[in-house]
């Protein structure tokens, strides 16, 4: 038998064939990925009667804008609120590790 044989193995071949395809797998997966992207819209309503990029529009989109997000810090607020509310006695749940009369 002759020992200087030259080539790659079927096994070789086959671990060439595996990442081949993982390579290609991720590639597509990434591809499709970035697109298939919805474009972005505005979801601010928008006075019709204002043309795009107007001084107006852009009033009433900041406007809209500052009163959801003071709806959202007043949600936020009442939820800290009941939160800080029901956890006044932690100090005392603690097994008097702490007592402010000691200080």
């Amino acid at each position: 038998m002759n020992k200087h044989l030259k080539g790659f193995s079927v096994v070789e071949l086959l671990v060439i064939v595996v990442i081949v395809g993982l390579v290609g797998a991720g590639g597509y997966v990434v591809y499709n990925r970035n697109h298939n992207k919805k474009p972005v819209t505005l979801n601010a309503p928008v006075n019709n009667n204002a043309p795009a990029g107007s001084t107006q529009s852009i009033d009433e989109i900041t406007a809209n804008d500052q009163n959801e997000e003071d709806s959202i810090d007043a949600q936020h607020a009442n939820t800290d609120q009941s939160a800080a509310q029901s956890t006044n006695g932690a100090a005392s749940n603690i097994g008097g590790a702490y007592d402010e009369s000691s200080l």
